[in-house]
């Protein structure tokens, strides 16, 4: 981006947000890299770049952190290794290992995480991260960052050779100490050191006693530190150990330095990346204390769409801030700004201005990430002395080269701020010569952000169809701006009103209006009366707003009682079903026990042998009990009743008086006499039984005749109604029979007097089958005989029973 002029970037305030990603980075390689952020035009690297601030922002707030803990100073290390004959110190091989690490956990995190954080991924590039180096360093330097004790043989024996010495050195002088202490030569409990060799403190007036060197006098003269010629020999053997010491510690840097010396151009590689990854990391912070997002990017050079966006500047300070909405397209590119001094027209030029920075230098900017941004290729900034926050000085002539330049070099990707437009010189001649320039700039086509006072702009703005103008409200009641931008009307600048309000005498303000011309002060009393309105119509939205988000949440209980209710509702169905399937085992245990005692009853009135008082009492027995199961069936029915209300009108709809159902468990057909509730009574033949309206099923276009008995087991609906015939033609003679016997109990039990069953003649064998098992089994059979010629003769087997 080419910026004009040179004090533009300072005029914005564009180095404190440089300063503040600074800040933010952890090594000294991060913070040079963000010395040298500025903005940029080619619209691919933009946009990576604020995909990597926005991914490293996402990881920061959301994620496990990348390891860039420790950053240590490795550029100058690196450049020092790269020199023949240099030799790196302990600390800084400690230094570069712990380096490597970080290089490593980066490394792997990234490719662990590559889905996730592509953008970031992509940095490690083509490159292959070797960091074995790590384990040279490692067999040398230690953990504490020295030398290890066994990084070579040599260093073992010379260290070992030290350790003895040492000790027949101190053995020694510590015998010699005794003997001084015990002579009164000297008051000393231990040996010290002077001038890096072991010696014995005796006082000034024995020194003569021990033959030696003196390596030191104490302050006040009283005693001496002298090194006795018996421990010379072993100090100089110990001083020759640790040079040789030194020499092998070099030996072991010069030749570890020498492997490194081949990694140091991979190595520098590596310190892009680690350097790139915090630089990313200090913007990605930067935007989390901004709030900032990614915004859209306009590649097409056509749209300014700023939402909900603040000056990050007083943002850094800590500072309330007002957003503001501004809107520029290819119909309004320029919009003129008018309103109070210090209500926030120069704070909304400048937001503009560093939100188009911020994006083009890859930070993210502070406005909602519904916002919309293009890329500029120009930016043209001029900001008055008064309006200045870093206070520069300005002149109408500097004014006038600057537009100079913006008149030569405008296009429609460029930007253009200017501040209090046309002032710096008398009103009269300096609002005609910025709307003649104005006039100019429109022609270029570039998006610009103006402030002015001058009423002629305002007009020009009015009525040109590619500017527009825009207002800073003000607080009639307060007499407070409110620094909030809109678009579309023009503002006032209520000088009279702030003159009254900071103590200015009514009588001369009165005074200023009679030399203002009548058109030009109704023109104000208009501009300052629509804003009143708006503020009206603002608070008003506000309001609504207030509603509308009040409305919301109560909305968001009504549907959570709704959820509850119906998380209600179902756990009542569950109960219900759970209460049904119990009255069902119930009921068809009930079943179970019935049928178990109507078949007692039957053998019984098998073994009677058809005496007329025992079948009477047993046929009584049979009804109580059949009654007695209705009953306890109903009392058990009264839970389904209420549970299955519902249900039951749905069937009470269905199925009525006098319509012909078939009977649960039975292919047998009655009609039905009354529906009351959730029960019918219907009648089959001469019996009359209650049953659930739900378990019958309605048949259509039904004809009364016979019905032929298949139930496979005693219910009310078989009792009921029993077929005055039987056919058993086609069946085996052990099937006909079991057929027989099911038939005769139910004909017993109903009391019909006379049946037939249908055999065929055939070769006769099933006909004596049947009449010997009839007559062996049903002692209630009076008389059985063929049935006449015309009614099937020898086919049939009329059975008349006892009455």
């Amino acid at each position: 981006m080419h910026i004009y002029t040179n004090q533009a970037l300072q005029k914005l305030g564009y180095p404190i947000l440089i300063e503040a990603v600074r800040n933010y980075c952890i090594s000294q390689e991060g913070k040079n890299l963000a010395e040298k952020l500025h903005p940029r035009r080619n619209i691919d690297e933009i946009e990576r770049l604020l995909k990597e601030t926005e991914e490293y922002k996402n990881l920061l707030l959301y994620d496990t952190p990348l390891p860039l803990n420790y950053l240590p100073p490795i550029e100058s290390l690196l450049n020092k290794a790269s020199i023949e004959g240099t030799i790196l110190l302990e600390e800084e091989f400690f230094r570069l290992g712990q380096w490597l690490k970080t290089v490593r956990e980066a490394q792997k995190y990234l490719v662990a995480k590559k889905l996730q954080y592509p953008h970031l991924y992509a940095l490690l590039g083509e490159e292959e991260y070797d960091t074995s180096f790590t384990r040279e360093i490692e067999q040398v330097i230690g953990p504490d960052g020295k030398i290890l004790p066994n990084a070579s043989e040599e260093l073992v024996r010379i260290r070992k050779a030290l350790q003895e010495q040492n000790a027949a050195l101190r053995q020694m002088l510590e015998s010699i100490l005794r003997t001084a202490r015990n002579s009164g030569w000297t008051d000393s409990k231990e040996i010290t050191f002077r001038n890096d060799r072991l010696v014995i403190p005796i006082n000034t007036d024995f020194k003569g006693k021990i033959k030696g060197i003196i390596q030191d006098v104490s302050a006040s003269g009283q005693t001496v530190y002298i090194e006795p010629l018996e421990a010379l020999q072993l100090n100089n053997e110990i001083r020759e150990l640790h040079i040789r010491e030194q020499n092998e510690i070099f030996r072991l840097l010069s030749e570890l330095t020498s492997k490194l010396r081949p990694f140091v151009p991979a190595f520098q590689k590596y310190l892009k990346l680690t350097s790139t990854l915090d630089l990313i990391r200090a913007k990605a912070k930067l935007a989390i204390e901004l709030k900032a997002e990614m915004p859209q990017i306009d590649r097409t050079a056509q749209l300014v769409d700023l939402r909900v966006a603040y000056h990050p500047l007083l943002l850094l300070q800590k500072k309330v801030v007002v957003p503001l909405n501004l809107k520029l397209d290819t119909q309004k590119r320029i919009v003129v700004i008018s309103g109070p001094n210090s209500g926030g027209k120069s704070v909304t030029l400048q937001t503009v201005g560093l939100l188009a920075l911020m994006t083009q230098t890859g930070l993210l900017p502070t406005c909602s990430e519904k916002s919309t941004l293009p890329i500029f290729n120009k930016l043209f900034v001029e900001i008055g002395d008064d309006q200045s926050i870093q206070n520069d000085l300005s002149t109408y002539t500097s004014h006038l080269k600057m537009m100079r330049l913006i008149l030569d070099r405008l296009d429609r990707f460029s930007l253009f701020l200017i501040d209090e437009f046309g002032s710096g010189t008398d009103p009269q001649l300096g609002g005609p010569i910025a709307e003649a320039l104005l006039e100019e700039f429109v022609k270029k086509r570039g998006f610009g952000v103006i402030t002015t006072h001058y009423s002629n702009l305002k007009e020009f703005a009015a009525i040109c169809p590619s500017t527009e103008n825009a207002a800073m409200y003000f607080n009639l009641k307060t007499m407070e701006p409110t620094y909030q931008l809109e678009q579309g009307v023009p503002g006032s600048s209520y000088a009279f009103e702030i003159a009254l309000r900071v103590g200015i005498p009514k009588v001369i303000i009165e005074r200023a209006k009679g030399k203002v011309g009548k058109v030009r002060l109704e023109f104000e009393k208009l501009l300052a009366e629509l804003r009143s309105q708006q503020l009206q119509i603002r608070e008003r939205e506000k309001e609504t707003e207030k509603l509308k988000k009040e409305l919301e949440v109560k909305n968001k209980e009504l549907e959570k009682v709704i959820e509850k209710y119906k998380q209600t509702e179902k756990e009542i169905l569950a109960q219900k079903k759970k209460i049904l399937k119990e009255a069902k085992i119930s009921a068809a245990q009930l079943l179970k026990e019935t049928n178990a005692k109507i078949e007692n009853i039957i053998r019984q009135i098998k073994e009677s042998q058809a005496e007329k008082e025992v079948t009477r009492t047993l046929r009584q027995i049979l009804q109580e009990e059949l009654a007695a199961r209705t009953q306890e069936i109903e009392e058990e029915e009264k839970i389904e009743e209420i549970l299955d209300s519902d249900q039951s009108d749905k069937e009470k709809r269905t199925i009525q008086v006098n319509d012909w159902v078939r009977l649960p468990d039975s292919v047998l057909v009655g009609k039905v006499l009354e529906v009351k509730g959730n029960k019918a009574l219907v009648a089959t033949g001469e019996v009359k039984a209650t049953f659930r309206v739900k378990d019958l099923r309605k048949v259509e276009n039904f004809e009364e005749k016979p019905q032929k008995v298949k139930s496979n087991y005693f219910n009310l609906g078989t009792i009921a109604k029993v077929a005055s015939e039987l056919d058993v033609r086609g069946m085996r003679v052990e099937e006909a029979l079991k057929s027989i016997e099911k038939y005769m109990d139910n004909v017993i039990m109903s009391g019909i007097p006379q049946v037939a069953i249908i055999h065929g003649k055939g070769s006769g064998i099933l006909r004596l089958a049947i009449r010997e098992f009839l007559q062996k089994n049903f002692a209630q059979i009076k008389k059985i005989y063929d049935a006449p010629e015309n009614e099937g003769g020898s086919g049939k087997t009329i059975c008349v029973l006892r009455g």
